[in-house]
């Protein structure tokens, strides 16, 4: 379904960029065609996206390719990226005070958690902004506490934190649950959180929330 479903919008996405091409002059009758069809193609690229985070929560991490990945490493890219597409009004901090941090795993699936945390922080810090920290640090469970899969052992901590107005009780309660959202119409679809879980748990860990 996944599939037909991209090759209509490939179809709706192709065909509306070829309209934008051929129309060379807008004139002020015309001008709100030029803006509608601009919707048409915003709406076709955030559609397609979403497909893809809907079959990235289902697969679970089938098929993506894990090896030994140095997450210190991800960070700083991940940083990198974020600093030219978030607001300057947001400063980054990152906290890498691990001294074991390679994990199996794959790159693009842990930085697409990264993005997906860091969206929804620099979102709920609003238009004054305020501090993003990354951390990376490392913890040890104990047999009988509450570990990932149940497995005690010693694991790498990935943190992500802002200084954003934070969120009650009920919406902690939802915060991962697939297509709940708290932004309005056209702003978000509720994937993201669960996208990160789902990537989260496919990689043998644990997320949680405060």
């Amino acid at each position: 379904i996944a599939h037909d479903f991209n090759n209509m919008l490939a179809v709706i996405l192709g065909n509306a960029e070829l309209v934008l091409d051929d129309i060379n002059e807008f004139t002020d009758q015309t001008r709100g065609t030029q803006g509608s069809i601009e919707q048409i193609i915003k709406a076709s690229k955030r559609s397609r996206d979403l497909v893809k985070q809907i079959l990235t929560f289902a697969r679970k991490g089938d098929g993506y390719k894990r090896q030994s990945l140095k997450l210190a490493t991800l960070l700083q890219e991940t940083v990198s990226l974020l600093r030219s597409s978030i607001p300057s009004t947001v400063a980054i901090d990152l906290d890498i005070t691990a001294d074991s941090q390679a994990i199996l795993g794959d790159s693009s699936q842990i930085q697409q958690v990264l993005m997906n945390l860091a969206s929804n922080a620099v979102y709920s810090m609003g238009d004054d902004g305020g501090n993003l920290t990354i951390g990376l640090s490392n913890v040890t469970f104990k047999e009988g506490e509450l570990t990932p899969e149940g497995n005690p052992g010693r694991y790498v901590k990935l943190s992500v934190s802002d200084t954003g107005a934070g969120m009650s009780d009920e919406v902690k309660a939802r915060v991962f649950e697939p297509f709940f959202t708290t932004k309005g119409q056209g702003e978000g679809t509720g994937m993201g959180l669960a996208v990160a879980f789902g990537i989260i748990k496919s990689h043998g860990g644990t997320i949680t929330v405060e």
